[in-house]
């Protein structure tokens, strides 16, 4: 995971992104309660509620559920180990 700042800069979005292959599918996760990936939409520039620029991303559709181990890298679900299990012979019994 690459953490970002809350409200990064046009350029620090960019810089993040480049750690990736130029091909590589972007979406939005979206809900930690309950993780969905979304297509990106249209990019545009609107003002924010303080007045100065802001570029927003919009959300153009539902791409399914986001992976689990994609949810446990954002840091929204809890890393889960498979439990050991042990081979009990036929015909035992719990003592």
């Amino acid at each position: 995971m690459h953490p970002i700042a809350t409200d990064p800069t046009a350029a620090e979005f960019i810089e993040h992104l480049s750690r990736y292959a130029p091909d590589t599918p972007v979406r939005l996760a979206i809900n930690p309660e309950f993780p969905y990936a979304h297509t990106l939409g249209d990019i545009v520039l609107g003002i924010g509620h303080d007045g100065r620029p802001v570029v927003y991303i919009g959300e153009s559709g539902q791409a399914g559920f986001l992976p689990a181990l994609t949810a446990q890298d954002l840091g929204w679900h809890p890393s889960t180990v498979v439990p050991a299990r042990t081979r009990r012979g036929v015909g035992a019994t719990d003592q």
